[in-house]
């Protein structure tokens, strides 16, 4: 996909977020200029915060472009940032790509996130569904089912009622996969026609 237009953020916390932002020493949140900076760390101790740690994931692409403003960046963190208000989770980073197709899969923002996982930092994703997370079906199933699983991560896609640490919305997980990367491919297909047809 293009490099135009992509951009990618992370450990970065809205400033009217509801939930608490548990940072560490190398973490960063907004400062008053706008800017990137440090952000301040939740005052719970370690014990406390254990469990609650939760990333907030946002990704559109161009193919996203026709499903409209419910599928913008902002609605997606207002999403999120509600759900984790209303679930006591602390929010401990922000990871945006914005611009990047569901089905690359070495997205900048999605890399730190599974460093962080991989390194202890988080205990729930949250994406706004598994089309967020990725739009191929395999990869996605691969994430969701045995990589956050096997490092005690739970992995929530709220609109699509998925919880990999419970079995309700699990079984039609794989499902939602497929259709979602069928989807992707579809509009990949239908965009390079029109490129097609604009040259001829």
């Amino acid at each position: 996909m293009p490099g135009g237009g992509r951009h990618e953020t992370e450990g970065h916390t809205p400033e009217d977020q509801g939930p608490l932002y548990c940072g560490g020493p190398g973490d960063r949140g907004p400062d008053p200029g706008g800017g990137i900076g440090r952000a301040p760390v939740a005052a719970a101790s370690g014990g406390a915060v254990k469990g609650r740690r939760a990333a907030l994931y946002l990704r559109l692409s161009r193919d996203d472009e026709g499903a409209g403003e419910s599928e913008s960046i902002t609605n997606q963190r207002a999403l999120l940032t509600a759900y984790a208000r209303e679930h006591s989770y602390i929010v401990a980073g922000e990871y945006v790509d914005d611009g990047w197709s569901g089905l690359d899969f070495d997205r900048p923002a999605l890399r730190r996130l599974l460093s962080d996982v991989d390194a202890g930092k988080l205990d729930v994703v949250l994406v706004k569904d598994l089309s967020r997370l990725g739009r191929d079906y395999i990869r996605t199933g691969e994430l969701t089912e045995l990589y956050f699983p096997a490092r005690r991560v739970r992995c929530i896609a709220v609109n699509d009622g998925f919880d990999s640490a419970r079995s309700e919305g699990s079984d039609l997980a794989p499902l939602r996969n497929v259709l979602n990367e069928m989807y992707a491919r579809d509009t990949s297909r239908k965009i390079r026609s029109a490129l097609s047809a604009k040259r001829v």
